[in-house]
């Protein structure tokens, strides 16, 4: 009997640790072509929108595919094709939002919003780069990391830099480099690598670079579906019991 206590104590353990780390922070918001998604250990499946997003989640773009996810703080993650990012930790009071960039493009939306700043740390293997309310893009290519500030200012660091060292200051549309040993400098814009959308499609349709989206309104970078239409979010469990799930309703 007393084996048994122990047991249900552990599994209930289990249980409570399992839901913690499944905690939602954010969902799939639009998608575009084939994506992917799983934590360690974990089968992968496949990215469908309003899928929700948990801390741990890696995400991986195949070849054409496009993703963008909004995080519960209103932090916009566009991931362009064949990348792979990690969501390695949301923000709390003492340490702020976490992204790991292995592989490919991101372009990163940090909100303004609550009367602060969100701050976001973003890593990739050989850089770091600290923002608040900014929007910026990167790539991580070749063993190199190319950011480009899009709006606000970004600051860039080499992996191997000590916290206490300047680091490269980058605001307005300015551009930086972070080689494979680890040094950050300034250059000019990287017109040899693809800008990174907002919204898919956006690339083609646009010759500026860095890309801004179009018309980039509130009620965008809450929806948008599959095929790039504003709509209102359908909330899990909002299906009755019994019919069929009524239709989105397009935002006006």
């Amino acid at each position: 009997m007393r084996g048994i206590r122990i047991a249900c104590v552990l599994a209930g353990s289990w249980l409570v640790a399992a839901s913690a780390l499944a905690e939602p922070i954010g969902f799939v918001a639009a998608l575009r072509g084939r994506a992917q998604l799983g934590q360690a250990e974990h089968p992968f499946v496949m990215a469908t929108i309003d899928r929700e997003i948990s801390t741990g989640d890696v995400i991986e773009t195949h070849a054409h595919g496009w993703l963008k996810i909004l995080l519960r703080d209103d932090t916009i993650l566009a991931v362009d094709a064949e990348s792979r990012v990690v969501l390695h930790r949301f923000a709390t009071a003492e340490a702020p939002t976490r992204i790991d960039l292995l592989r490919g493009q991101l372009r990163t939306r940090v909100a303004e919003g609550f009367g602060r700043l969100a701050r976001l740390e973003l890593q990739t293997p050989n850089a770091t780069v600290i923002a608040r309310g900014t929007e910026w893009l990167t790539w991580f290519a070749d063993g190199n990391t190319w950011v480009c500030a899009v709006r606000g200012e970004i600051d860039v660091r080499g992996r191997g830099a000590s916290p206490e060292s300047e680091a490269l200051r980058l605001s307005g549309r300015a551009c930086g480099r972070v080689s494979a040993d680890g040094v950050a400098a300034a250059v000019p814009q990287p017109t040899h690598l693809r800008p990174v959308a907002m919204r898919p499609g956006q690339v083609e349709d646009r010759s500026s670079f860095p890309a801004r989206p179009a018309d980039f309104e509130p009620r965008d970078r809450i929806i948008l579906d599959a095929n790039d239409q504003p709509r209102e979010r359908i909330e899990p469990n909002a299906f009755p019991d019994e019919g069929t799930p009524p239709a989105a309703t397009a935002v006006p």
